[in-house]
């Protein structure tokens, strides 16, 4: 427009004396460049908070190997190799300072382990032999010997990296500013038309047509520069950053940026799972029935040693057997061999030989049906299930061996997030989950929340949230949960929350999946993350719109009133009001 009428006037006045329009073309221009970088510059700010987790990988490409059998009990030094040839069952020596190269699980020693990078948690956590560790973290206090779990590209920092890279790759759109846009584009015409009629109007009657067309043409036109929606289309992603950034600090990854958060920001109901996110998840072996030998514990934590990174059951027998076992026998857990290994949702059954020459052993662990199933007499047990607990049966060489009792504990943060989201934040809550009705019924009594459904399928869940979200088009659903089951109620929620239950992501068959159907990631299985997860999605969404509508709102109004803007006053106010939104 400044150029047609810039070329009109030159035509009418010629070139000496007529007004034209150059600048606010060129201005216009510049400020598009200028938003552009500037945005530029806001997301290169927000990324150097992640480009520790790349330092990280960096400095994870060193591992000392253990030396093997007698070698190491002779005190001689490992060797150091390139850490991307690390293998499954691989044996490696941790000094303190180190990082931990790949995800792996500890066969000796003690130490304490700083996992801020990976959970968000700043306390050292003490790791002993059993327990698993997270690539990317870090050996504090003493050495320790660790059996590898998988290669370093299917560690949990790599899962971690790629999860914050496709979360700055997403779109910054969402239906909120979509229709903002849309309303915002349609106010600014109606105002630049009423301006323009307004102007033709009551202009001076000694001004002749032409110079009354020519005012009423630059006023429309100042409204039209100031509406330029610079700082509509630099708040959002400003906005976004900085909330990705204040997320990630607290160890939370959102992978869908501003439409996730502006979804949380409106959120009105929350389905939460029972097992690993109103409860530790974290099963402990309580109490046996019958004392075993260390071959039998051997046996137990060699068929328990692949599921154990990825089943919360598999995990705690894991930890108990080796926790049995003195040094000697921890290292041959490894170089066993296994066969005919088969893992149901009842249970796990293989064939072991612990040494080249011995023979091979059949070992089937699970609950009582998959026993029975195997054709295992359980004979003499005399542990019985209670309401919060589990038992599990041994079984080696198609006898009975001994029963095993887990235990499950309500999280201790549980009960004051809770009070803050249904209390404080007005948030309707709801339980779901697979378990019996008597275990439901007891975690819903303590913590004050309604059981939605019990004992369901992970299809019948994803039926309970989709009936939640769309009983009124008014709903905005959240679902957490912590395991592969929850995939299909998290694909059903319009915001999908996944609690990572601190054991190994990469290796667990839960993380794939997870990753593609949820939004959010909480990396450590921390409950009191989701509070500080929603006020940061109000912070975020409140900025971007503020930002946006301060800008154009005092622009327009200088325009209608005032006359054109002073244009270096109105890009200096965009660029102020885009830099506080951080």
């Amino acid at each position: 427009m400044s150029v047609s009428l810039s070329m009109l006037n030159t035509l009418v006045f010629g070139l000496d004396s007529a007004k034209v329009y150059w600048s606010s073309g060129v201005f216009l221009t510049m400020v598009i460049l200028g938003g552009r970088y500037l945005d530029g510059m806001l997301r290169k700010r927000s990324a150097a908070s992640f480009a520790g987790l790349y330092q990280l990988q960096e400095r994870c490409l060193r591992a000392k190997l253990y030396p093997e059998k007698d070698n190491s009990r002779q005190g001689r030094a490992g060797v150091v190799v390139n850490a991307m040839t690390l293998r499954p069952m691989d044996r490696i020596l941790i000094e303190p300072g180190w990082l931990i190269p790949c995800d792996s699980y500890v066969v000796s020693g003690e130490s304490m382990v700083d996992q801020s990078s990976m959970t968000g948690e700043h306390k050292p956590a003490l790791k002993r032999p059993g327990d698993q560790l997270l690539s990317g973290t870090v050996n504090l206090s003493s050495p320790i010997v660790a059996d590898v779990l998988g290669t370093q590209e299917d560690s949990a920092l790599e899962e971690l990296i790629s999860s914050i890279t496709a979360a700055t790759e997403t779109s910054q759109k969402s239906t909120v500013l979509d229709q903002m846009t849309s309303s915002f584009v349609q106010l600014i015409l109606i105002i630049t038309i009423s301006s323009f009629v307004w102007n033709m109007s009551f202009a001076r009657s000694s001004s002749s047509g032409f110079e009354r067309l020519n005012a009423a043409l630059e006023r429309a036109m100042a409204v039209l520069a100031s509406a330029c929606p610079c700082a509509l289309g630099l708040a959002t992603p400003s906005a976004t950053l900085a909330g990705l950034d204040a997320a990630y600090l607290r160890g939370i990854i959102v992978t869908r940026g501003y439409e996730t958060f502006e979804k949380l920001a409106r959120l009105t109901h929350i389905v939460l799972d029972k097992t690993g996110t109103l409860t530790t998840g974290a099963l402990s072996v309580s109490e046996q029935d019958h004392n075993l030998g260390l071959e039998q514990c051997l046996l137990i934590a060699i068929a328990e040693r692949d599921a154990a990174s990825s089943h919360p059951v598999a995990q705690a027998v894991f930890k108990w057997a080796v926790q049995a076992l003195d040094e000697d026998n921890r290292c041959r857990i490894s170089t066993a061999k296994v066969r005919n290994d088969y893992v149901k949702s009842s249970g796990i059954a293989c064939e072991i030989q612990p040494e080249e020459s011995s023979r091979w052993h059949s070992v089937k662990i699970g609950n009582a049906s998959f026993l029975k199933d195997a054709g295992i007499h359980l004979s003499d047990v005399r542990l019985h299930g209670k309401v919060q607990e589990s038992v599990v049966h041994v079984s080696i060489d198609g006898k009975h061996f001994a029963s095993l009792r887990l235990q499950d504990t309500i999280r201790p943060e549980a009960p004051g997030v809770i009070y803050n989201l249904k209390d404080r934040r007005n948030l309707k809550l709801a339980m779901l989950t697979g378990d019996i009705e008597c275990e439901a019924q007891r975690v819903s009594g303590a913590l004050g929340i309604e059981v939605l459904s019990s004992q369901v399928m992970p299809s019948q869940k994803r039926a309970c949230v989709e009936g939640v979200r769309t009983s009124s088009t008014k709903n905005v659903v959240a679902m957490i949960g912590d395991g592969l089951n929850d995939a299909a109620a998290f694909s059903a929620a319009d915001v999908g929350i996944f609690l990572s239950p601190g054991r190994s992501l990469a290796h667990s068959p839960a993380t794939s999946t997870n990753l593609q159907t949820s939004n959010v990631i909480i990396m450590s299985p921390n409950l009191s993350r989701v509070p500080e997860l929603l006020e940061i999605a109000k912070l975020t969404t409140r900025q971007a719109i503020a930002v946006a509508e301060a800008d154009s709102s005092c622009k327009v109004l200088q325009a209608i009133t005032c006359g054109p803007p002073n244009k270096r006053r109105a890009f200096t106010f965009s660029i102020q009001l885009t830099e506080h939104s951080f």
